[in-house]
């Protein structure tokens, strides 16, 4: 057993190796021996540093102050967010990262990248590709814009594609920029089960924009020609259209009408030529939040004839349910079933359930996977608690074949749930 004495010793000597690892950085927060400031962004923000270190780190700080060009000790850097450069400073000082926010270390990366820090660009790229949320996505597509950053491009369209539901009801959805609302738009897939919704979330954004701006009643239906151009409309049901949009303050009585009319017949009148006569409808995103990976014996299930495992549990996914997959026939029915609990809590969660997406793969070690993929109704009865709602039937020959007649096959289910 340790004495008091070695414990004491093992606490100093850990106390010690932290504050000489973070000895550098005890120079800054103390202010220590500063001979350089830097005057950081709009606000003119200070922030002292140590020629030695920054020139260490940098190329362009060691031109900067000791080059035949150097500065004077107090230099200003209009380009910069001042939390930007705090964090390439702390990294700098540590060697290691800090960042509060994908924001964050996307204004550190832009610092890292002005002043050729390698190191610290790679670190900003794994921390934004692993954090970047959809609450965050338009705010931060501003930034890169703005900064001409477009390295995280197609992250940024991948989560405004796969969250788009998300993106629409964030702080910061009613008050991005126009580019922004453009981007959003263009999009060929978005997760909304209409173009109406579309339209819905692009004119709570565009009433906010006029608010902003201070345009007039007139003003408002022509001051978004730019934008209405990317809905599609001719992909809405008529009578929806006409029933939801009686009082939009976007839409000019002429453009309801021509819209309404090539809603049901195309090319029935003139549409203006600024709206868009696109009839395809939008992709839904093939993300699938739940997702279980499991193996299951043929030849059992052709004697049990049911085989049934949990769903993945999540916060918003229905704790009562459960994959089932029975032999009937000649096929593999694949079916979501309510589990039976004791109180009746949860029919209301289950109702608001109305389709399933889905998709099945078999691995194969020949001729690539099986997939099967597809998007259903949904059917639960609110008296029959362990009812169950098939969703795909699969050949079963087919998947024996592909298998080359093996006992045991791993089934990797991914799906999501349209609620109403």
């Amino acid at each position: 057993m340790s004495s008091n004495s070695e414990k004491k010793s093992i606490g100093r000597k850990a106390r010690e190796e932290f504050s000489f690892e973070k000895r550098f950085l005890r120079l800054t927060s103390q202010g220590m021996d500063f001979d350089c400031f830097f005057v950081v962004g709009s606000e003119n923000s200070v922030i002292g540093g140590h020629k030695f270190l920054f020139s260490a780190a940098s190329e362009v700080f060691r031109a900067m102050f000791y080059g035949d060009f150097k500065n004077e000790e107090k230099i200003t850097i209009e380009d910069l967010d001042p939390g930007g450069f705090e964090g390439m400073k702390h990294f700098i000082y540590t060697g290691e990262v800090d960042f509060t926010s994908t924001i964050h270390a996307l204004h550190t990366y832009i610092a890292a990248r002005k002043y050729l820090i390698t190191h610290l660009l790679e670190k900003c790229k794994r921390f934004i590709t692993d954090n970047l949320i959809s609450a965050d996505v338009l705010e931060f597509y501003e930034i890169c814009n703005i900064s001409k950053v477009s390295e995280f491009d197609e992250l940024c369209y991948k989560i405004i594609q796969e969250e788009s539901d998300k993106i629409v009801v964030s702080d910061h959805f009613l008050t991005a920029n126009r580019q922004s609302i453009e981007m959003f738009l263009r999009s060929p897939s978005l997760k909304f089960t209409s173009e109406m919704e579309v339209f819905h979330h692009f004119q709570r954004w565009a009433i906010a924009e006029a608010r902003r701006q201070k345009y007039s009643f007139d003003e408002i239906t022509s001051n978004f020609n730019d934008l209405k151009k990317y809905i599609r409309f001719l992909t809405i049901d008529a009578d929806e259209f006409v029933s939801k949009n009686e009082l939009s303050l976007l839409l000019t009585e002429e453009e309801k009408k021509a819209i309404a009319a090539n809603q049901r017949k195309f090319g029935s009148i003139p549409m203006p030529e600024y709206l868009s006569l696109e009839r395809e409808e939008r992709k839904i995103p093939s993300n699938y939040p739940f997702e279980l990976e499991f193996e299951i014996d043929l030849i059992d299930l052709e004697y049990r004839a049911t085989y049934s495992t949990p769903l993945e549990r999540s916060a918003s996914f229905p704790k009562n349910l459960r994959l089932k997959i029975e032999l009937r026939f000649f096929y593999i029915n694949f079916s979501v079933q309510q589990l039976n609990t004791s109180r009746s809590n949860s029919y209301l969660e289950i109702g608001l359930l109305q389709r399933i997406r889905y998709k099945i793969i078999v691995p194969t070690l020949r001729d690539g996977n099986l997939e099967w993929e597809g998007e259903s109704k949904l059917e639960f009865k609110q008296f029959d608690r362990n009812r169950s709602s098939v969703f795909a039937s699969i050949p079963k020959k087919e998947i024996e074949d592909a298998v080359s007649n093996e006992r045991k096959v791993t089934i990797i289910f991914l799906c999501d749930f349209i609620r109403a």
